[in-house]
């Protein structure tokens, strides 16, 4: 659990509109109605309302939040999301077990699932999920599974927003029985959005007179858009053999990104490699290729910025944890609400089109990075209940447009912690 904040602790100094943007903001929030919050705790909470994840799901109704909370340390079972709108953030930290994969399903255009904090080795599977899916600071995938499975995988969605998360498709079997795994497979999704996120492609492996290659970073298929924001996507390692006189040359190393023909890649200062080629005495593998496929790419020039909100639960009149990177000349501008701007890069001339959002004019940064402590929040969490919000800087720099990556945090109320009672 965080220590509380002094009273006394003092508050750097920020642009006054950063430090009221929320204030503001109750305004306009007052339109939407809040969900419940649901606490998910393994221990001895009294403020608990389930010790298990699936339990608050089940229970959850459209809107509602829930916050996970370990006491224990030991790591929670895996869950299903189906249907509905729903939130899930982690705070602390907050491991799942590798029983099951985690589940995303089923929800219609109007219902938005989103996750913050939550790390297993098991796949994040997500399918026929209509309405936003978001995923932030969680890592998924890399477990040694009796089959070989990716990082994640999507399948006839909408729009899937993927922020500063590590996915990582599994090793292929020693035997060579079963090849390595994607990083990310995506398949028939409207748009995915990967923000300065690290995506890999699980390890090759050699036996006697078999082989497997090393797995692609991103796997894309369909009709399927893709907009990479400062990612990282990186082909798996082919497998090499150290035995002298082995027979078995090397295997090929995956590609960073494999894209079939209708797919569309939007590459905005991202990095794209190819796995390593395997060595052996019998021969070497070929190295992955950065990008392989019939896709259409579209390079669009800049350099991105960075930007996050920690930590993932704010509470009303303490500082948060703002870091953001600029360039010289940034103009920043913020937006906050409790949607998600459902936009491409503005490089393309997307639309800021959405409802209930406030925006906020912070002039023009210093070059580099900055961290903030602004009082981002009062006035709005009611004590029972908490405030999901999103947000993102947009940068202007002489005719330059670009977003930082989004994030997403919740608002409570300042006793929200020593009300809880969790150790």
């Amino acid at each position: 659990m965080p220590p509380p904040i002094p009273e006394d602790d003092p508050v750097p100094t920020t642009p006054a509109c950063l430090r009221t943007l929320l204030a503001l903001l109750a305004l306009t929030l007052a339109a939407r109605g809040q969900g419940n919050l649901i606490i998910v705790d393994d221990g001895p909470c009294p403020g608990a309302d389930f010790a298990t994840i699936q339990a608050a799901v089940d229970a959850a109704q459209d809107d509602d939040t829930i916050l996970v909370h370990g006491s224990t340390g030991a790591p929670f079972a895996p869950f299903v999301v189906e249907g509905k709108d729903l939130r899930l953030v982690a705070f602390g930290d907050v491991q799942i077990d590798a029983s099951a994969p985690v589940e995303l399903r089923d929800t219609d255009p109007d219902r938005e699932i989103l996750l913050r904090g939550f790390t297993s080795t098991r796949p994040l599977v997500v399918q026929h999920c209509k309405g936003p899916v978001w995923i932030e600071d969680c890592r998924f995938g890399g477990a040694a599974a009796s089959t070989p499975e990716p990082g994640a995988s999507f399948d006839d969605c909408g729009a899937v927003t993927l922020v500063r998360a590590t996915f990582r498709g599994g090793d292929a079997m020693p035997d060579g029985s079963a090849a390595a795994e994607a990083g990310v497979i995506a398949h028939d999704v409207a748009l995915l959005q990967i923000w300065n996120g690290l995506v890999t492609g699980g390890r090759g492996a050699l036996f006697d007179a078999t082989s497997a290659d090393g797995g692609h970073g991103l796997t894309a298929g369909g009709a399927t858009v893709v907009a990479l924001h400062a990612a990282d996507l990186r082909g798996g390692d082919g497998a090499t053999s150290a035995d002298a006189g082995a027979t078995q040359p090397g295997s090929d190393g995956g590609d960073g990104l494999r894209a079939d023909a209708g797919v569309t890649v939007l590459r905005y200062d991202s990095s794209l490699s190819g796995g390593a080629p395997g060595t052996s005495d019998a021969g070497d593998g070929k190295p992955g290729r950065p990008l392989a496929g019939s896709a259409v790419v579209l390079e669009l020039p800049g350099e991105a910025r960075v930007f996050s909100v920690e930590p993932a639960v704010v509470l009303e009149g303490h500082p948060a944890f703002v870091h953001v990177e600029t360039v010289p000349g940034d103009h920043a501008i913020l937006w906050a609400g409790t949607f998600q701007l459902p936009m491409l890069l503005p490089a393309l001339g997307g639309t800021l089109s959405t409802i209930l959002w406030y925006v906020a004019d912070l002039g023009v940064l210093p070059g580099g990075p900055l961290d903030l402590q602004p009082v981002l929040a009062e006035g709005l969490a009611g004590p029972d209940s908490v405030l999901p919000l999103h947000a993102q800087l947009g940068f202007l720099n002489g005719t330059q447009k670009v977003l930082s990556p989004p994030s997403l945090y919740v608002v409570a109320d300042e006793h929200f912690f020593e009300d809880l009672g969790c150790p």
